[in-house]
């Protein structure tokens, strides 16, 4: 996880460690946020884990190459894909969907460290059947557990992250519903709306937000993605009292902890949804000597050590 390091407060030490509520592994990576149209997810990568798969995918994310991103494939219940493909101009007569430049291959790391499968919420890498080292920039999120299916196939598709917040976009994602072309539907979503890439999937289905009228309305009811790298950075609070201020991911549970040595006890200072930017939590009894404090990131905080 990329984090700013926290200032000396006075005489006391203050340290900031970001440990996020996984199971596996059980320190921080770099975390990313994905905004959808119906909100935000967080992640964490295995960047210890699988180097580099993440390394690969955090070039793509810094190269601009991923801007007017959206999924061109949802398979409700299995997974949701995106990263070859951007939507430029969608505003426009001009609008038009456009193959990204792609780095090289990166080797497949399914079976480098520990074995990540193809569970629910996790985030794995696309590539070309029986090419097992192949992975560009396209990726995908599992929407179930799909370990049975793409553990053992192709070398085994890599699992460099996990959704740690808002798995409740995941739950949208598998009630998107199939149709085919421009037939008539209460609810939206899923079209087969051409044979030439990146429609000609298969099952050739499309996610759309709304009923289409036409296909000229596709440009303006693509199910977007922005994908951008979380950057938590932390400092001693102003003034007289004892405590830390840090940049917050919005909309996500967070809690602060603190402990007199970095091997515990720790004790809550505070927990819930922090309001952006700059939240602040006050320690009430820091004491006389070194002070350490940490941040933990999920939905689903582990019990204080």
């Amino acid at each position: 996880m990329r984090m700013n390091p926290m200032p000396r407060p006075r005489c006391l030490a203050a340290v900031l460690t970001a440990l996020l509520a996984v199971s596996m592994p059980a320190h921080g990576g770099t975390l990313i946020r994905i905004g959808t149209p119906f909100g935000p997810l967080l992640a964490e990568l295995y960047d210890e884990e699988k180097p580099a798969t993440v390394r690969n995918f955090l070039r793509y994310v810094e190269s601009g190459f991923w801007a007017d991103l959206f999924a061109y494939r949802l398979d409700p219940g299995f997974v949701i894909q995106a990263g070859g493909y951007v939507a430029v101009e969608r505003d426009t007569p001009n609008a038009a969907f456009v193959r990204i430049p792609r780095f090289d291959p990166v080797t497949n790391e399914f079976a480098t460290g520990p074995r990540l499968s193809n569970v629910r919420g996790t985030l794995a890498m696309a590539k070309l059947g029986n090419q097992p080292d192949s992975a560009t920039a396209e990726w995908f999120i599992n929407l179930g557990d799909n370990s049975s299916e793409l553990d053992d196939q192709n070398g085994g598709f890599t699992v460099f992250g996990r959704v740690i917040s808002g798995d409740g976009m995941l739950d949208v994602f598998n009630t998107f519903t199939w149709r085919k072309s421009l037939e008539a539907q209460s609810t939206n979503r899923l079209y087969q709306v051409g044979d030439s890439p990146p429609f000609n999937r298969d099952p050739p289905a499309f996610p759309v937000l709304q009923v289409l009228a036409n296909t000229g309305q596709l440009f303006t009811n693509l199910l977007t993605l922005e994908v951008g790298i979380v950057t938590l950075a932390a400092r001693p609070m102003d003034g007289p009292l004892q405590g830390i201020t840090w940049s917050a991911p919005p909309g996500v549970e967070q809690r602060v902890e603190a402990a007199g040595d970095p091997a515990g006890p720790w004790r809550v200072l505070w927990s819930g949804i922090p309001v952006p930017p700059r939240p602040s939590v006050n320690d009430p009894d820091p004491g006389t000597g070194p002070r350490f404090y940490r941040i933990r990131i999920g939905d689903e905080l582990p019990p204080t050590d």
